[in-house]
């Protein structure tokens, strides 16, 4: 059983990537909600969501990338 301990850790590690990385998903809270804190890396997962800043409106690849550019989301999918 000791030469499968790799794998044990190897899983560990794994789950606790996954854990941070859907951690900082989770905080970006979807349309109209602020991000409780910038999120330090996103995921390339592609669902566009439509984000304001400044007053201008621009399509981000999902809510993370737009939390990451300080953007609010203002809808789901692409800007019209």
């Amino acid at each position: 059983m000791q030469r499968y301990g790799w794998i044990r850790t190897g899983l560990i590690a794994g789950a606790v990537v996954f854990a941070v990385g859907s951690g900082a998903m989770a905080q970006t809270g979807g349309v109209g909600a602020a991000p409780a804190r910038r999120p330090e890396m996103c995921t390339q997962q592609y669902a566009p969501v439509c984000g304001e800043l400044n007053g201008a409106r621009k399509t981000y690849p999902n809510a993370c990338m737009a939390a990451l550019a300080e953007a609010k989301v203002v809808a789901d999918g692409a800007c019209r």
